[in-house]
């Protein structure tokens, strides 16, 4: 019974912690959050700089579903599909022990990859409709060698 106690209590009694220093604060003994008095961002514009950090992220996470389910998926598929025909028809040549199984996984690397990059210029849209003020929105437009729509 000793022993469950201890297990339980992880082997921890006032005798040895008073002997090894002082002892440790109590985590549940924490004085209760105060949420007045946390700083947040300072309000600009009407919108808070959280709000915009939230919808900047929301869009980001959009980009990043729609890139995953619209094209990189597919291009993940199609490529291990086709890498796993060629090696089944004798074009390449499989794996003695494993067969075709790296090359696959490898198509699908490179499927998922080619997917996500060819995304990129519809998130750039997206991000140009949905945050034109942005940080980001103002360097894609300076990239792509567009005006800012506050000079029209």
């Amino acid at each position: 019974m000793e022993f469950l106690r201890c297990v339980f209590s992880l082997c921890v009694s006032e005798k040895s912690m008073s002997s090894s220093g002082p002892p440790l604060p109590d985590p549940l003994d924490l004085p209760p959050l105060d949420r007045q008095n946390l700083n947040y961002p300072i309000e600009t514009q009407g919108t808070s700089r959280q709000d915009e950090a939230l919808k900047f992220w929301a869009v980001l996470q959009e980009c990043d579903i729609e890139s995953f389910y619209k094209r990189a998926l597919p291009a993940s598929v199609g490529a291990m599909a086709a890498t796993f025909l060629m090696v089944k028809s004798g074009r390449w040549s499989a794996h003695p022990k494993y067969g075709s199984l790296f090359k696959v996984i490898n198509a699908g690397f490179v499927g998922h990859f080619i997917g996500k990059v060819s995304y990129l210029p519809e998130c750039q849209q997206k991000i140009l409709t949905k945050l034109p003020n942005s940080d980001l929105a103002a360097r894609i437009r300076k990239s792509k060698g567009l005006p800012d729509p506050e000079q029209q």
